[in-house]
């Protein structure tokens, strides 16, 4: 036997609005659980809070080593000096 009430005249707060609902109407709030809340106040579940998602399983077929994209000065007058002397008559 069981000693639990089915809830169908049962009137309980929601924890938003503190509006009287019954018992049944209030489920979880979709952010915070331990709230329970109309359907009015119901909020859906933050996508920001969920767990992230895992990275897709595949591989490069040619992949090329990290580069510094920065260069110095020294670095460009090199490349310059290397032009000048590459460059045909």
């Amino acid at each position: 036997m069981s000693n639990i009430a089915t809830g169908e005249l049962a009137i309980a707060i929601c924890d938003r609005c503190k509006r009287k609902f019954p018992y049944l109407q209030l489920r979880p709030d979709g952010n915070l659980p331990g709230l329970m809340v109309c359907e009015d106040d119901w909020d859906e579940k933050d996508r920001y809070r969920l767990p992230p998602r895992k990275p897709e399983p595949f591989t490069l077929r040619r992949p090329r080593p990290d580069v510094k994209i920065s260069t110095t000065q020294d670095q460009l007058d090199d490349l310059e000096d290397f032009r000048e002397a590459v460059t045909l008559p």
